[in-house]
């Protein structure tokens, strides 16, 4: 029998009843005993107080010490008085007592050893001592002051006052009420416990009996229902509720069993043991055994391997150890089949409570299928990305192949227009060029239609400036439009955040893109682009930018197919207006990867208008300045770019009007009374009038010219630029100079020099030649490289300004040869040396695996004459200052110029004080020089390295720049095989002497 069963429910309340009825008895019992000893305490405390306050007062009244005794011999005689006692004086000596043998001692005489040290304590502390001897005596002792000199002898004496009580009798008096006490005590609390227990039997423990009699009845739903007709009050209610507990649980099984019946994965069910409990029909099935064949068994049975067999048994311990430690979500095993093949399954683990315990639910599935679904699909997919990877591979090779003969045919064209041409020969360069763009910008969409559709596209983030991205598109194509008559205007509103976070490069395509097509099919009115915002909180900005123009639209059919690859609105726009039809597709990929949207509105011979939304992230909004109290006319005959020049300068606070550039539109307005302070006007209006004698001094205000970029004024007065840029029209109104990049002509083809000496990297002839004319008039020495191992002998055996580097050559490709640059400057200690990718491959891709090699800037073939000689001039401009012309001279054979530097020196100086400080210069180098040569002699490297680096110091002191990067070289070349040699320092030497040639001579 088990221990729960011992004790039944009447026994499980009654004996902690018993229980708690003794511990009370106990409690009161001892609460009573403590009372009555605090009441007995403080009785013998008052009486004590009492007797001994009466013998202080007789001390001070009596006047011989026979007389204290029989004072202290009557309040002897009271009932319970063991001894009475005063001891005083110095020596301390009892002067009075009621047991006569103590009367007269010293303290130290008195028999009574316990009530020795009581009164010497309490002389000594002066502080009362109160002491109970359960069963015995109680002693009483305080100190007290005598001040009865014929008593003692002494103006003032310290004594002690003893007493001690006999207790036995009011002892045995307090235990005899105590007793009483308790057996009133007990037979109150007996009574109201047997009432207790009354009740409790007949209100709490028969209900609840009948309730334990039906839980545990064969059907106890019946009898619970049975037992709440009989009962009444909580107990009925509660046995209705049991009642229809069972009734919901029994329904709970029947749908359990149901469910777990008609499950269609496999369902086994274990305990702690790994016995099985309950099966499935979908488990016989998937195992091929009957539910009797399983349930009893070990699972062990059912597993093939080992493996598997070693997995389960830690899922089990998992499962019925902590409960707070997971399960794993699933589990591959393989079952053994009853035919005895094996079966790859899938099993998911959960705890289930089940009659009072924790079982183990393992859910089994069928997954060979599956898997070989899956093992198909990954096939495919390695397939496709195999496939993705060739058409990427395919179209970069295509792009090199076609980009290096395009390279020689763009960049010849240019090289021959800038010869002396008939305009025959000119007309045919210009069909040339025209062609080559339209193939270059034919393979561009090619690619990136081609990166898109195979996902190889990634976009960057980057900060960026709105309007100088769009004025940058529309200067591009300004001319187009203008070879068209069309107004190219740019309009943005000026509660748009212009700085904004995203792909530029994109962002740029897809304008081009949407002003282009609109250039294209426009033959005659505007082409308008507008940027706005609908929304900008939280640092984000949804912008709109819409194109529109008043070209040939569209209808809704060929709206249908406007964002179809390779399509146009028709096949004869194709025909006519020619393009691939791929630039709007890619636009609109581009706007979707950066999850925005791009709609159309048009109407056939109407226009179109492009309205593209992005929501990229902003910085906060920059007001624009206040124009109030400006009266501005704007007269021109560009009515869009009139019109939204006023918009803009009206949101400023100006007060503006507008018209045709008409005099007589003026002097309507001046007859009118309204004199403005500012006149914009066309430039060829502009032009006209002040031949005709209508100039700022007759027209007494301030007059400011618009044109377009490509037609500045002649007479270079200061021009508003079209289209325009805020921060342009903010300098003119507000009286600030006007911009350098703003006045300067775009068409200005100066040819820069540039000075240094350049290493081009290419193994295609035709691209060597291209380039070497390209750069040939600038001034530097080019020396070329037929492969990358070539150039890293190049660059062993002489330094270089610049590095062309074309990237893919036999032998040695332009990466690797990056790479071994890279380590020789890192051996030697030389500054880097900026390496310019040349390539055919424009994938982004490409760019990466350049700068990663430690190339500095990437330039694609074509390469255009304009973007290379830009690219050269950042660089080469940033090395003048600090090697470029020293070490470009020096090791081409020339010799520094140091004319320059020493005119500078002798105008700050003096002729007569750098003729002296050159002299003390020259006579240190050369003693620098000697003890450097004797350091080589003696094979001490330090020490000469030590002597060139103090020259260097010196060389830097006085700015010369070549004479000290030389000394720089020889230090590189330290560490290195060869080492610093004779002739090196005769080279320097050699320097000293052109330099002490180029000192003031004295008059």
């Amino acid at each position: 029998m088990k221990a729960r069963q011992l004790f039944s429910l009447r026994s499980k309340i009654l004996i902690p009843m018993v229980l708690l009825w003794l511990l009370l008895c106990v409690f009161i019992l001892s609460l009573a005993n403590y009372r009555s000893e605090i009441t007995q305490v403080t009785q013998l405390e008052h009486r004590a107080q009492t007797l001994l306050d009466a013998l202080q007062m007789s001390t001070e009244t009596v006047e011989r010490r026979y007389q204290l005794n029989r004072l202290v011999a009557a309040l002897g005689n009271e009932e319970g008085i063991t001894q009475l006692m005063l001891v005083a004086g110095s020596p301390a000596t009892v002067y009075a007592a009621t047991n006569a043998i103590n009367r007269d001692k010293d303290l130290s005489e008195l028999p009574d050893e316990h009530a020795r040290k009581v009164i010497l304590d309490v002389l000594m502390e002066q502080k009362p001592v109160r002491q109970l001897r359960k069963g015995a005596h109680y002693e009483f002792a305080i100190p007290v002051y005598i001040t009865n000199s014929r008593l003692t002898g002494q103006l003032r004496s310290v004594g002690v006052a003893y007493l001690q009580l006999d207790v036995r009798e009011l002892e045995a008096q307090r235990q005899a009420d105590l007793k009483e006490q308790a057996a009133l005590i007990i037979t109150a609390i007996s009574f109201i416990a047997l009432l207790l227990g009354w009740l409790l039997h007949r209100l709490v423990l028969t209900p609840l009996d009948r309730l334990n009699q039906a839980l545990h009845s064969d059907s106890p739903q019946a009898q619970l229902a049975r037992t709440a007709e009989d009962l009444a009050g909580e107990f009925g209610q509660l046995s209705q509720t049991l009642s229809d507990q069972f009734g919901r649980e029994v329904e709970y099984r029947q749908r359990l069993s149901t469910i777990i019946d008609h499950a269609s994965e496999g369902l086994i069910i274990v305990d702690e043991q790994g016995i099985i409990h309950t099966v499935n029909p979908a488990v016989c099935e998937l195992l091929g055994y009957p539910s009797e064949g399983l349930v009893g068994q070990n699972v062990r049975m059912l597993f093939a391997d080992e493996g598997t067999r070693m997995r389960m048994l830690e899922i089990r311990r998992l499962a019925y150890g902590n409960p707070q430690d997971p399960l794993p979500e699933t589990l591959d095993i393989v079952a053994l089949h009853s035919a005895g093949h094996s079966l790859e399954l899938e099993l998911t683990p959960s705890r289930i409570p089940l009659d009072g315990h924790t079982m183990l639910m393992a859910s089994l599935r069928d997954v060979t299928q599956r898997r070989e679904q899956m093992r198909l699909l990954r096939e495919a997919k390695d397939s496709a990305e195999a496939a993705s990877r060739a058409k990427g591979e395919f179209i970069a090779t295509i792009s090199h192949e076609i980009r290096t003969p395009m390279n020689g045919v763009i960049g010849m064209a240019q090289l021959l227009k800038n010869t002396p041409l008939s305009s025959q020969q000119s007309e045919y360069i210009r069909t040339l060029q025209t062609s080559a763009q339209m193939l270059l910008s034919l393979l561009n969409d090619t690619l990136d239609f081609s990166k898109i559709e195979s996902g190889m596209l990634t976009l960057e983030e980057v900060d960026f400036n709105w309007e100088a991205v769009a004025l940058d598109v529309h200067r591009m194509l300004l001319p187009k439009a203008r070879e068209k008559g069309l107004e190219l205007v740019l309009y943005i509103d000026p509660q748009v955040p212009l700085n904004a976070r995203g792909d530029v490069t994109r962002i740029r395509q897809i304008l081009i893109n949407l002003v282009g097509n609109a250039i294209k099919f426009t033959h005659s009115g505007h082409v308008l682009t507008e940027l706005d915002i609908s929304a900008c909180q939280d640092g984000h900005a949804e912008y709109l930018l819409r194109v529109n123009d008043s070209g040939i639209g569209m209808n809704l059919n060929q709206l249908g197919k406007l964002f179809t690859p390779f399509s146009q609105a028709d096949s004869s726009t194709t025909r006519r207006y020619g393009g691939t039809g791929l630039g709007l597709s890619i636009s609109k990929r581009l706007i979707e990867l950066m999850h925005g949207r791009i709609g159309v509105h048009s109407i056939p011979e109407q226009g179109s208008t492009f309205e593209v939304s992005l929501n990229l992230p902003c910085q906060p909004l920059t007001p624009l300045p206040d124009l109030s109290g400006h009266n501005i006319l704007l007269l021109s005959s560009q009515a869009i770019s009139r019109q939204n020049l006023a918009l803009l300068l009206r949101g400023c606070g100006a007060k503006v009007k507008e018209g045709e550039p008409t005099f007589s539109d003026l002097e309507a307005l001046q007859r009118q009374g309204w004199l403005p302070d500012l006149l914009f006007i066309d430039s060829d209006a502009w032009n006209m009038w002040q031949i005709n004698g209508h100039g700022e001094e007759n027209l007494g205000l301030r007059c400011i010219p618009m044109a377009f970029n490509d037609t500045a004024p002649a007479n270079g007065s200061p021009w508003l630029i079209l289209p325009l840029q805020r921060s342009q029209l903010f300098h003119l109104l507000l009286g600030t100079p006007m911009p350098a990049e703003a006045i300067a002509s775009p068409n200005d083809s100066v040819v820069q020099q540039l000075a240094g000496r350049l290493l081009l990297v290419e193994d295609t002839e035709i691209n060597q030649q291209v380039i070497q004319a390209m750069l040939g008039p600038l001034g530097l020495e080019i020396v070329v490289a037929n492969n990358g191992a070539e150039a890293v002998q190049l660059f062993q055996e002489s330094r270089w300004n610049l590095v062309l580097m074309d990237c893919l050559m036999p032998v040695m490709d332009g990466f690797e040869a990056t790479r071994q640059i890279r380590s020789i400057e890192q051996q030697r200690g030389l500054p880097a040396t900026p390496i310019i990718a040349l390539t055919a491959n424009a994938y982004s891709q490409a760019r990466e695996q350049c700068m990663d090699a430690g190339m500095d800037d990437f330039l694609t073939k074509p390469v255009l004459r304009e973007e290379l000689l830009k690219t050269l001039s950042h660089y080469l401009d940033s090395l003048d200052a600090a090697m470029s012309e020293p070490l470009g001279c020096c090791a081409a054979g020339n010799r520094p110029d140091y004319s320059a530097v020493l005119g500078l020196l002798a105008d700050e100086l003096g002729e007569e004080a750098l003729r002296s400080l050159l002299n003390s210069f020259t006579r240190q180098a050369h003693a620098l020089l000697g003890k450097t040569r004797e350091a080589l002699h003696r094979s001490d490297k330090h020490a000469a390295c030590q002597h060139l680096e103090s020259l260097q110091k010196a060389c830097s002191t006085l700015e010369l720049e070549g004479l000290r990067v030389e000394i720089q070289s020889l230090l590189a070349l330290a560490d290195s095989p060869a080492g610093i040699s004779h002739d090196s320092l005769a080279a320097l030497e050699n320097h000293l002497h052109e330099l002490s040639e180029h000192a003031p001579v004295a008059p």
